[in-house]
């Protein structure tokens, strides 16, 4: 059902305006998705070459290599079907909260609903103490009813939606002490 007077859908009318959306971070996912296309290329490797007997298997085939190859084979499928889930994550923020949003499901913070909006770990990362080689986050987001979702670099500018969510829970916190 939608808001003929704003065209949102009505539930998310109750949640005010419709700010702005953090997607994910693809660049993140294309290299998580590389390492378990690299896993699966060596795990095939390895069968092929045992199955073809030939190098250091040409006496033991493919019994030698199948302890190795099946791990690889079994954490690429996963980390692939992870990064699946993931790669649907996503925050819509509105005026009076932020939804997060995974594979279909929503949990909504209203801002008067928030515990604890906190950065967990920011960490740069060199190179030999030298060379810049990215930051990696954590950001947690807890209501009062203990419902957590703690938010990474997987989400596209963190950095902003992080400072935007402490901002404007602080900010409502402090109007709401005012009031008492």
């Amino acid at each position: 059902m939608v808001d003929r007077t704003s065209g949102v859908p009505s539930k998310q009318a109750a949640l005010g305006k419709p700010l702005e959306v953090y997607g994910p971070n693809y660049a993140t996912f294309f290299v998580k998705n590389m390492f378990a296309g690299g896993l699966i290329t060596v795990g095939i490797g390895l069968l092929i070459v045992a199955s073809l007997e030939i190098g250091p298997f040409s006496t033991t085939g493919l019994s030698a290599v199948w302890p190795v190859c099946l791990p690889l084979l079994l954490i690429s499928a996963f980390l692939i079907v992870s990064n699946a889930r993931k790669i649907q994550t996503k925050i819509l923020l509105y005026e009076d909260a932020a939804v997060y949003v995974q594979a279909g499901n929503q949990l909504k913070f209203r801002w008067d609903e928030i515990a604890e909006a906190a950065w967990l770990d920011v960490t740069s990362y060199y190179h030999w103490g030298l060379m810049y080689m990215g930051t990696t986050y954590k950001f947690r987001l807890r209501r009062n009813d203990g419902c957590t979702v703690v938010l990474t670099e997987e989400i596209k500018r963190i950095d902003i939606l992080g400072e935007y969510l402490i901002q404007e829970v602080t900010r409502r916190r402090l109007a709401q002490a005012e009031e008492t």
